[in-house]
């Protein structure tokens, strides 16, 4: 179970990070 929390943390995570930078990609093209 705790590796799968980890896990998804991550991915969390990474799932924000890349639509924060699609984000502010997008309104500037």
């Amino acid at each position: 179970m705790i590796l799968s929390l980890d896990f998804a943390d991550t991915a969390i995570i990474e799932i924000i990070a890349t639509a924060r930078i699609m984000a502010a990609i997008v309104p500037n093209s």
